[in-house]
């Protein structure tokens, strides 16, 4: 771990225990004077690994995910939470995560307010009490004050405001999806009244869903309730940074409402889209001040800040990228009748049509919005074409704050896909999206193959049968005894035992990709969520250590490489997992895991004819998949299969 990382923990250390006493906790501290989050990290060896703390607590991390988190949370040393406030067991990992972070990100312990704004509204189903409403007050950098009853005119018309706190939506990812219904009236009609043009109803329909996340990523949606001569009234404000067309310089605010309608709808979009008004208009209607109301997301600092980091991209992004591992986005078929294909490409061709395509300026360079796990920021994508095959393609990146370097997250096959997601960045000038028109987007996916034959094209008709081609590109190359012999087996096998404890809390287990087997459909497939599957893994961690066995490690060929497979016991299953060296000296990290022990037999590289590593091998299942099966991007990433 680097001396930044070490600081930043101690500062989170001494945060976190001022945090326990102000929840009335004073046994942070042992007899030797060490925190309860510095123990644990020192006791599960977290800090021998080398991740950075950005990859933990960072605004991008998952909070299920998070490996200091799992601080220990039993009747002994329970986590404390402020007064009458409760946190379902099943929750307090997160609750821990978004408190960690807070320390991390500001240097000190969050306020019970703060708490209450900000963190419960991540949570629907905690329940907490505020007391009445004389006794809360809500506090904003604005305003910090209890709300007193306003007088609209001379005909004893009041409106009296009883609460305001964050805005709170049951489906998740939040978002206007299946939580505020939205007519198709209400988008036409705004079609003819904003200034921000869209193609129609459809398109300015998804941007208004995915604003609706930004707000909520931003925080920025409050839920008033106000009495209206008597009668209670629910509404909430969303900023969209859509405009009155007569008025450019006036934003129009979306006015969401309780639906009726709900119960027949299985509690499915419980607000809708009432109306769009202007700051006057609200606070007219309202008495919701313009300080009150929500800013623009896209005027944030940070979302500026990143839209000035210009892609730059050179030959060694190309060379370095593992496009085995990138995200493929595949066309929705908005044409159903121009034929879609897959195909199979050379590596070599690949990264070398990259590198034709990076000198060619007239090939556009679109900055794009991505909104996932509840955050969102910039992403530009180059525009690249493969002449050799005749089709235009994009390659997505996004800049690393942590290494201050962009690192390539996608290939996007769909046009369609580019044009919404640059839309909500907000620039009204077409200057990135205009050229973007005369280009053609002919394939679904891309099946890389690092052997020398011709590339070819599949139809997608063809590539449903999960019909791979017989060349894979994990094909072991054979080693001589010379090269077996050069290999540092010892300190290998040393440093993924030494380090296979902390890599369990470390490794991002729901993106590491697996090799199933299948037979005309998975038979037998093993779910696991993230935080069951390390428990799991813990328990044969400590197994192991108490053995010492170094004969449930053994090599592998990959691409031409070697790798050392762990075997491992899951729910009485063999898996094997398999390592690589990492980026700095002396250590390693996750490369697959691998449930199919026909394809570890196939790659399995061993000096003995009479091999007999893998007797032990045993498994009933065909598959394994890990994290939250309703996550589109961890079936994606699992899902590549053996025949």
């Amino acid at each position: 771990m680097s001396k930044n990382d070490t600081n930043a923990l101690e500062r989170i250390d001494k945060c976190l225990e001022l945090y326990y006493i102000k929840c009335g906790h004073y046994n942070y501290r042992n007899k030797d004077g060490v925190g309860r989050l510095m123990k644990f990290i020192i006791d599960e060896q977290l800090n021998e690994y080398d991740t950075p703390i950005e990859n933990e607590l960072g605004l991008d991390c998952d909070p299920t995910d998070c490996a200091y988190s799992w601080m220990p949370t039993d009747t002994n040393s329970p986590f404390p939470v402020p007064p009458n406030i409760q946190i379902p067991p099943g929750r307090m990992e997160e609750y821990i995560f978004y408190i960690l972070q807070y320390c991390y990100k500001h240097n000190t312990y969050p306020t019970k307010q703060y708490i209450i704004n900000n963190i419960l509204s991540k949570f629907p189903d905690i329940s907490h009490d505020y007391g009445t409403s004389t006794d809360y007050i809500h506090s904003t950098d604005n305003d910090n004050h209890k709300y007193e009853e306003v007088k609209e005119d001379k005909n004893a018309f009041t409106i009296k405001r009883v609460s305001k706190r964050p805005f709170e939506l049951k489906y998740r990812p939040p978002r206007a999806h299946l939580n505020i219904y939205t007519a198709k009236e209400i988008t036409k009609s705004l079609l003819n009244i904003i200034a921000e043009p869209f193609n129609d109803s459809v398109h300015l329909y998804y941007y208004i869903d995915i604003s609706t996340a930004l707000q909520m990523n931003d925080h920025q949606v409050q839920e008033y309730t106000i009495l209206l001569n008597d009668e209670q009234h629910k509404f909430a404000i969303i900023n969209y940074d859509l405009h009155c067309k007569t008025r450019p310089n006036q934003i129009l605010f979306g006015i969401v409402v309780p639906n009726k309608d709900h119960e027949i709808k299985q509690d499915k979009w419980l607000w809708k889209l009432n109306e769009f008004l202007t700051s006057k208009e609200i606070l007219n209607k309202y008495h919701v001040k313009s300080l009150e109301l929500p800013q623009s997301s896209r005027k944030m600092d940070k979302f500026q800040q990143q839209l000035k980091h210009k892609l730059v991209i050179n030959e060694e992004l190309i060379d370095n990228t593992d496009w085995l591992s990138v995200d493929q986005i595949r066309s929705l078929k908005r044409n159903v009748k121009s034929p879609k294909q897959c195909i199979t490409l050379n590596m070599k061709t690949w990264t070398k049509e990259c590198k034709i395509s990076l000198q060619n300026s007239s090939l556009p360079l679109i900055p794009i919005v991505i909104n996932r796990n509840n955050n969102h920021w910039i992403e530009w994508t180059k525009i690249m074409y493969v002449e050799s095959q005749n089709f235009y393609v994009g390659i997505s990146c996004k800049y690393m704050e942590d290494n201050k370097e962009w690192k390539v997250q996608s290939i996007c096959f769909d046009k369609g896909d580019i044009h919404n997601k640059h839309r909500l960045v907000g620039l009204i000038d077409d200057k990135y999206i205009e050229p973007l028109k005369d280009f053609k987007f002919s394939k679904t996916k891309i099946i890389f193959n690092d052997n020398d034959d011709n590339d070819y094209i599949v139809n997608d008709s063809d590539e449903k049968t999960n019909t791979f081609p017989k060349s894979s590109p994990n094909k072991p190359m054979p080693l001589s005894s010379n090269q077996l012999n050069e290999l540092d087996h010892e300190n290998m096998i040393s440093l993924i035992q030494k380090q296979f404890k902390p890599m369990i809390y470390r490794t991002k287990w729901a993106l590491i990709t697996i090799y199933n087997s299948i037979h005309n459909g998975i038979q037998y497939k093993l779910c696991l969520k993230t935080k069951e599957f390390k428990r799991r893994l813990l328990i044969q961690s400590n197994k192991k250590k108490k053995k010492k066995n170094h004969n449930d490690i053994i090599l592998i060929g990959v691409n031409n490489h070697v790798q050392y497979l762990k075997i491992v016991k899951i729910s009485n299953n063999s898996i094997g997992i398999s390592f690589k060296p990492g980026s700095r000296k002396n250590t390693t990290k996750v490369a697959a895991i691998y449930s199919n022990k026909s394809r570890i037999q196939e790659q399995h590289i061993c000096s003995n004819q009479k091999c007999s590593c893998l007797d032990n091998f045993v498994s009933n299942i065909d598959g394994l998949q890990i994290g939250d099966p309703n996550k589109l991007n961890i079936v994606l990433n699992q899902l590549r299969m053996d025949i």
